[in-house]
């Protein structure tokens, strides 16, 4: 191969990766955190509740919380979604969650 084509695709995997991270943080701003505190509310905090009494916001608020990046934000969301009785939410009704989320709890940057 020749030097100049294995840089071109170097840098092609390293732009796709780049784009697909931008697309990850865009969701962040396209949900709606008002309707992300409602389904959040409905279909997410009887489980952290039980499993931090109060209200179940230091699932969010702890000190050893596992969630570093908007990224890692939406990951969770999903793997929330894909592995509890919430299976079914939408990924409008995802975005959202993370939106309500990481403008309450985390206000990571994009």
């Amino acid at each position: 191969m020749k030097p100049v084509k294995a840089a071109s695709i170097i840098f092609g995997i390293g732009l796709n990766v780049l784009l697909v991270q931008q697309a990850s943080a865009l969701a962040v701003l396209l949900g709606d955190p008002e309707n992300g505190g409602k389904v959040l509310a409905e279909r997410c905090s009887g489980c952290h509740v039980n499993m931090f009494g109060n209200d179940g916001s230091e699932i969010y608020t702890r000190e050893d919380h596992k969630i570093k990046t908007v990224e890692g934000l939406m990951q969770q969301v999903q793997f929330c979604n894909e592995n509890t009785q919430n299976g079914e939410l939408s990924e409008d009704a995802m975005d959202d969650i993370t939106a309500h989320l990481n403008e309450t709890f985390y206000q990571y940057e994009d």
